[in-house]
């Protein structure tokens, strides 16, 4: 069975769509270069909960948001930064310990601004959340004590606290 096709594309057709490929390529190349550049706003989680979770340790992006809600009339204005950025680095450092310097680029500012930043939200998050915080009575923690710490410190403990790090940079030199 012999089958045949016949096109009206001609030749120049086919170098018009070429060179339209090509500027095509070039574009994608180059809007894949910017958004390698984007700063991270709350549109990255919305509708996306898993990555909600793994960047800032919020459930979902409701919870984002209210959160955002809830202290965004207490930030600061910053030039570069708006609030939801702000939050969103200092959960990033929480979360996910992320130094600095890395924070800086992800979110186009400097060193120092993230720091300033950080301690501002941080600042800010203390004195809005802190009525969530419930310390219990002394009893109730002696109760939950583990037992190897009442077998080896009697009443002498009354509270574990498990933290995280934040390493500072120090630019000081010591001469001896």
């Amino acid at each position: 069975c012999d089958a045949g096709c016949q096109t009206e594309l001609g030749s120049s057709f086919v170098v018009a769509l070429s060179e339209e490929i090509s500027k095509l390529t070039v574009t994608v190349s180059r809007l894949e270069s910017e958004l390698v550049k984007t700063v991270p706003t709350l549109e990255l989680f919305k509708n996306d909960d898993k990555r909600t979770k793994f960047y800032t340790g919020l459930p979902n992006f409701g919870v984002l948001l209210t959160v955002s809600g809830f202290i965004r009339p207490f930030l600061p204005v910053h030039a570069v930064l708006t609030p939801d950025q702000m939050l969103l680095l200092t959960l990033f450092k929480f979360r996910l310990d992320m130094p600095m310097q890395d924070l800086a680029y992800r979110f186009s500012v400097s060193l120092a601004t993230v720091s300033k930043v950080f301690n501002e939200v941080l600042n800010i998050l203390f004195i809005r959340f802190k009525f969530m915080v419930h310390w219990p009575e002394r009893e109730q923690l002696r109760k939950s004590m583990p037992l190897e710490f009442r077998k080896h410190f009697g009443m002498k403990t009354c509270v574990i606290i498990d933290c995280f790090e934040i390493f500072i940079e120090n630019n000081k030199t010591c001469t001896y």
